[in-house]
C-alpha cells in the first residue's frame, strides 16, 4: 500500500490551504490551530479523502467552510461515506505530521469502527506508519492483533515490526 498521498504534499497542501485562506475568512486561522494543537490530520485526511477537483476547483471555498463549520465526524462521514465516531476522528491526531494516501485514511477510519481493532488502535500514544501499512492486514484478519497491541505499546517493536515486515 502506498501510504503517501499521490495529490497530497506539504508544498501542495500548504498552496491549497493558502488558496483558501485568501477567499474564506477565518480559514488560515483554523488551520494554524490545527497544526499547534497537532491536528493537522483532520485537514490532511479531508484532502485525501475529497475529490481533487472539488479541493483544487472553484467549490474549494465552500468546501473550506463546510470543513471548519460541520463537526468533524460528520464531515469525515461525508467524505468517506460511512459514519465515523469522534474515537476515528483522534486516531488521526495519533499520526506523524507527513500527509498519508487515501487508502491509509479510509483504512485507518474503518478500522476505528472495528472492535478490538479500535480499542487497541484508540489506547496508542501514537501510530507508526508500521501499523498503518499493516491495517488492511489486521483488518482482513491476516495478522493477530496481539502483534499489533505489541506496536501501539511501543513494546517489542523491533521485534513486531520484523513480523511484520517478514509476514507482508
Amino acid at each position: 500500500m502506498v501510504l503517501h498521498a499521490s495529490f497530497l504534499t506539504r508544498g501542495n497542501v500548504h498552496e491549497i490551504t493558502a488558496r483558501m485562506a485568501e477567499a474564506v475568512e477565518g480559514f488560515g486561522a483554523f488551520v494554524d490551530l490545527l497544526r499547534q494543537q497537532g491536528e493537522q490530520h483532520y485537514l490532511f485526511a479531508c484532502l485525501a479523502l475529497a475529490d481533487p477537483a472539488v479541493v483544487k476547483g472553484p467549490e474549494a471555498f465552500a468546501f473550506a467552510a463546510t470543513m471548519m463549520e460541520e463537526r468533524r465526524p460528520a464531515f469525515l462521514g461525508r467524505l468517506l461515506g460511512r459514519k465515523i465516531d469522534k474515537a476515528g476522528v483522534r486516531l488521526l491526531y495519533k499520526l506523524d505530521p507527513a500527509p498519508l494516501a487515501k487508502a491509509a485514511y479510509v483504512d485507518l477510519l474503518s478500522a476505528s469502527a472495528l472492535r478490538p481493532l479500535g480499542k487497541v488502535l484508540s489506547h496508542a500514544q501514537t501510530l507508526p506508519l508500521g501499523v498503518i501499512r499493516a491495517l488492511p492486514d489486521f483488518i482482513s484478519g491476516k495478522l493477530p492483533i496481539v502483534i499489533l497491541e505489541l506496536l501501539a505499546a511501543g513494546k517489542h517493536a523491533t521485534l513486531a515490526e520484523g513480523c511484520l515486515v517478514d509476514r507482508l
